[in-house]
């Protein structure tokens, strides 16, 4: 049987020839597209993953490496005694005792300290090879200071009765440090490297700066002065930022905070051997002097009515400084056996 196509049949044959090869084109690429489209997906999805899972397990590192300091810190609680000696305790619990009324530590980059330009200690680096971050400390006792210049140039002043824990080598994307007590801080500038304080309760970030903070465990307050920069401080996630000449103040009983403008000079001062008073309560007052000059205060009154303006040299016996505060608050004391007995005036 034969076949004719006319011209028109034969035109709509390779028209439709032509459309049906568009089409399957069309497919092929359609079909390319969503493999292509599957595949970058596939591949955006594993790199998020691995972003996800690197930053996860960078911020558990920190962290566990942060809250091993503090939990060292606290687990190893060394409680400066009055009258006793100034102990510098290496993470080999080696143990370096200063008998005189100050001890200072200079931390040279090869791990050398020297103590009080005397004496030389000499302390193993860490090993590149370990993953376990090593800690000293230094113990201060009542009646007695410190001061830590580190390796980076940061100097740090321990009031009485204070201790620091810091590591034997700091961490290559921060510094940090662990304050039971007083401590007076200049902290060298390092974008890369922020500088971290850790009271057990609050924690104080900054980049370089010079402040104070007062954690006293004793005490129902952490006070932080910010004497030039700025610096993050708080608990957790609640925290707010501290411009020069202001105070931060945590209330640990009822966890409540705030900022307020001071004159600075009043609470740093100690570092010089000054204390300075502006209507402070004479009990205050006397908790200071206690810590100053490892004595214990007795007395069966209290002396909030009294309040005290001025400024002492610590420098001066107790005798000379107690003299002074009786003249300022009409009291009268006693000094014996290490205590100051102190009482109103009929």
């Amino acid at each position: 049987m034969n076949t004719k196509f006319g011209q028109d049949e034969i035109y709509s044959l390779i028209f439709d020839k032509d459309t049906a090869y568009h089409d399957f084109l069309k497919r092929v690429r359609r079909k390319k597209r969503r493999i292509l489209m599957r595949n970058i997906f596939v591949a955006t999805t594993c790199a998020a993953s691995l972003l996800i899972l690197f930053f996860l397990h960078y911020n558990y590192r920190r962290n566990e490496t942060s809250d091993r300091l503090t939990e060292l810190a606290l687990a190893t609680v060394q409680t400066p005694e009055a009258g006793s000696e100034i102990q510098v305790i290496l993470s080999d619990q080696t143990r370096y005792k200063v008998d005189e009324k100050e001890a200072n530590l200079k931390y040279g980059e090869k791990g050398q300290i020297a103590l009080n330009a005397t004496k030389e200690i000499i302390q193993e680096p860490v090993s590149t090879e370990s993953k376990e971050t090593m800690y000293n400390q230094v113990v201060v006792p009542y009646g007695k200071k410190s001061s830590i210049t580190f390796a980076d140039g940061t100097k740090l002043w321990l009031n009485a009765g204070s201790r620091a824990v810091y590591p034997v080598e700091f961490e290559k994307n921060r510094r940090e440090v662990f304050i039971d007590g007083e401590a007076y801080f200049e902290v060298t500038k390092d974008i890369d490297r922020p500088f971290i304080v850790k009271t057990g309760t609050i924690d104080i970030t900054v980049l370089g700066t010079t402040f104070n903070v007062s954690a006293y465990p004793t005490e129902h307050h952490i006070d932080v002065v910010l004497v030039s920069g700025c610096v993050e401080v708080g608990k957790g996630n609640k925290n707010a930022r501290l411009y020069p000449d202001h105070a931060f103040t945590y209330d640990r009983q009822t966890m409540k905070q705030d900022i307020y403008s001071v004159d600075v000079y009043d609470y740093v001062c100690w570092k010089d051997g000054f204390l300075k008073f502006n209507g402070e309560t004479l009990d205050n007052v006397l908790r200071r002097i206690e810590k100053y000059y490892a004595l214990k205060v007795v007395t069966n009154e209290s002396f909030e009515q009294y309040r005290i303006t001025g400024k002492l040299d610590m420098k001066e016996s107790v005798e000379d400084v107690m003299r002074i505060i009786a003249e300022m608050a009409h009291v009268r004391y006693k000094i014996e056996n290490n205590k100051i007995f102190i009482n109103n005036i009929p």
